[in-house]
């Protein structure tokens, strides 16, 4: 019993230190994209919290926002392969970006050229385990319900949903 409740609690901790996560961005050939293959150009949907990193994987390249957004930031030109800039996104919205040697700003928060855009979605809640009232665990008699031992540790009981990430309803 005392392992189950040490494994749920680690388990509950895990999942909330897992809610804030960092999106790799690629920079080749003159396109940003999240596919590591470069096979394909994807652009970076996040959530509010979230950190975009851009990793330069050819050539000389930057990634700077475009003008009057309620996100900003400049890497500066990146010029050895494998250097990476991070910029943790507080705000919701879609937020263009281009390199800023070979490509340009548009106006109205769009990129051209060597340009892209990051979608920030709202915060995913944090829930780090389930506040359900579940059954007893052996030697209880059928439908005895007692509150989730995160909740109440003094009572027995297991956990609701086994403690899923709160990635699992988004990502399937």
């Amino acid at each position: 019993m005392l392992r189950r409740l040490i494994l749920m609690t680690v388990m509950s901790a895990l999942a909330v230190l897992s809610v804030a996560r960092t999106v790799t961005v690629h920079i080749y050939n003159f396109q940003f994209s999240t596919d590591p293959t470069h096979h394909k150009v994807v652009a970076a949907v996040i959530h509010v919290g979230d950190t975009v990193r851009w990793v330069l994987d050819e050539s000389f390249h930057c990634t700077t926002s475009c003008a009057g957004m309620t996100e900003n930031w400049a890497s500066g030109v990146m010029s050895t392969v494998g250097q990476t800039y991070d910029h943790k996104f507080t705000h919701g919205g879609i937020f263009g970006y281009y390199c800023c040697l070979h490509g340009f700003d548009v106006g109205n928060g769009r990129g051209g050229g060597m340009a892209s855009y990051v979608v920030v979605l709202a915060p995913l809640p944090i829930q780090p385990h389930a506040h359900a009232l579940v059954e007893k665990p052996v030697a209880a008699k059928p439908g005895v319900t007692t509150p989730c031992p995160l909740c109440n540790p003094k009572k027995t009981a297991v956990h609701a949903d086994r403690v899923r990430s709160p990635w699992t309803w988004y990502f399937g």
